[in-house]
């Protein structure tokens, strides 16, 4: 993901983020049970890393790419720690 933000000056961009992370999702969690959302999930990688770290739903911009990637994806998944 690159994630890119606007200033009065100009734009900044961070071509490699990871917004969640498994410290970031145990941080959700240890709160209680929480559901997670992740936004712009768009690729086999990305769809595969939200369901390593137990993301309860993603939004993404096709569901019909979706439907492909989720019926080709390896199971059981292979996560890495």
């Amino acid at each position: 993901m690159e994630l890119t933000e606007t200033f009065t000056l100009g734009e900044a961009r961070s071509p490699s983020v990871k917004l969640w992370t498994r410290d970031a999702v145990a941080c959700f969690q240890s709160q209680g049970a929480t559901h997670i959302v992740a936004i712009g999930i768009d690729n086999a990688e990305d769809y595969r890393t939200a369901a390593c770290l137990g993301i309860d739903a993603v939004l993404i911009d096709s569901p019909k790419q979706m439907q492909s990637i989720k019926a080709n994806m390896p199971m059981p998944l292979q996560c890495t720690p």
